[in-house]
């Protein structure tokens, strides 16, 4: 697999100044958790006894990767891709099998245009509280539809 991101190489010599701030509010997060989950399951590979926090390091790192694919010609917005990401990074998808993960994401997409969240997403500064609220009701939503 060949990930979208590069976190050795720089693009840009401007570097976080060009990204929006609601994508620079999660992109560190994000960079620190795939460097830590990277390293973790190169190392995992040699051992089979591996406490519960590795564990579960690694099984979000699986699906943080599988969040991050995208279908050709169809990019989300950075609205989508931000909510998508918080989700992942907060754990909204740790109890979701693999190939579940699309219809995850899918559902979560529309409840939010349905709310029509994504026009205050970028004029709300602190949004961790209020989509912590929505994203735990829609997941709970869609685990009552399963």
């Amino acid at each position: 697999m060949r990930p979208a991101i590069n976190l050795n190489l720089s693009v840009s010599r401007v570097g976080s100044a060009a990204q929006k701030s609601l994508m620079k509010s999660i992109s560190g997060a994000l960079k620190l958790f795939l460097a830590s989950y990277q390293e973790v399951s190169t190392f995992s590979s040699f051992s089979s006894d591996l406490d519960i926090t590795t564990i579960n390091l690694l099984n979000r790192g699986s699906k943080i990767n599988e969040l991050l694919k995208q279908k050709n010609y169809n990019p989300f917005t950075i609205e989508e891709q931000f909510i998508i990401l918080f989700a992942g990074l907060n754990g909204f998808f740790d109890n979701v099998d693999i190939s579940d993960i699309s219809i995850l994401e899918n559902f979560i997409l529309i409840k939010f245009n349905e709310f029509d969240f994504y026009n205050e997403i970028s004029s709300v500064t602190d949004l961790h509280h209020q989509l912590i609220e929505s994203l735990e009701d829609i997941v709970s939503e869609w685990e009552n539809l399963r």
